[in-house]
């Protein structure tokens, strides 16, 4: 009997732990689209970037909230006219693994299901049965995310964790006529994903060449102990966003100073991204906390 218990606890011990489902979306999420339209004549062009916004918890599910700014061009000489859009709420979004969910009045509605096969049939948008003709990967960093393809509506495709290559949400359109937004790229944790690089990724407004550039900007010291500083930012109003290595939002901090700095000395050890927003638009940089 003893030599039995034994047995019976070296094989549960033996067992795999099971692992937690992989979230795809973080609080440094971004997706970057654009649509260009000729109405002759003249050419309208329109960027609109998606950011998180912090959380909401409906029904004991917790949501992102995702806001939607942007800028429309019109090209009808030499001189393009710029229109910016303001930053507004877009949608509910809810990550689980496989899944996605966005909410409408209180409820789950299902936009996306990944446990689909080359094959299966599937719903594109609630409207349109189709089925997945391919399926292949996109790195995100050195994440694989798996891309679906469809027989019948073969310009529309699914990006695991990233939503449709058209259109704003994270489910997908079945219309293939007209000028569709295209996803430009998708970042999470500094990390891109980029579909069209002929467009600049890191802002919405790059036309206007107002635009956070990444060279420009520097954090130091990196890795710190506690006092950070950020240099190359202009006087314009702009706000710090510090989010651990899970893309969970630390703390916020607004300043239109130039080189405004942090305070990480109370905060565990670890890897943070510093989530920087402003009119010239989103820029992502990590830091180490030691």
């Amino acid at each position: 009997m003893k030599y039995l218990f034994i047995t019976t606890i070296f094989l549960f011990l033996l067992q795999p732990t099971p692992t937690k489902a992989q979230q795809h979306i973080d609080q440094t999420s971004t997706w970057v689209y654009y649509r260009s339209v000729w109405q002759g004549p003249v050419t309208r062009t329109y960027y609109r970037t998606i950011t998180i916004d912090g959380d909401s918890t409906i029904q004991g599910q917790t949501y992102f909230k995702r806001s939607i700014q942007g800028v429309d061009v019109v090209l009808a000489s030499a001189n393009p006219v710029a229109t910016p859009v303001p930053k507004q709420f877009l949608d509910l979004v809810r990550d689980d693994a496989n899944y996605f969910y966005t909410n409408i009045n209180g409820q789950d509605s299902l936009v996306m299901d990944f446990t689909k096969s080359l094959g299966d049939s599937i719903s594109i948008d609630g409207n349109c049965l189709d089925s997945i003709s391919q399926i292949d990967s996109l790195y995100l960093g050195s994440t694989p995310l798996r891309r679906w393809t469809f027989q019948n509506y073969g310009i529309q495709r699914y990006i695991e964790g990233v939503g449709s290559i058209t259109g704003y949400n994270l489910g997908n359109h079945c219309s293939m006529i007209g000028s569709l937004y295209g996803l430009v790229c998708y970042e999470k944790q500094g990390e891109q994903l980029i579909l069209n690089p002929t467009i600049n990724c890191q802002v919405y407004n790059s036309i206007t060449n107002k635009r956070i550039e990444s060279s420009e900007i520097n954090i130091y010291p990196n890795p710190t102990f506690g006092q950070v500083q950020i240099d190359g930012l202009s006087s314009v109003e702009k706000t710090i966003e510090v989010l651990n290595a899970n893309g969970k939002l630390v703390f916020v901090k607004e300043s239109n100073e130039v080189n405004p700095s942090l305070n990480m000395a109370n905060y565990p050890r670890g890897t943070y991204f510093l989530r920087i927003i402003s009119e010239k638009g989103t820029l992502t940089k990590k830091l180490l906390k030691m």
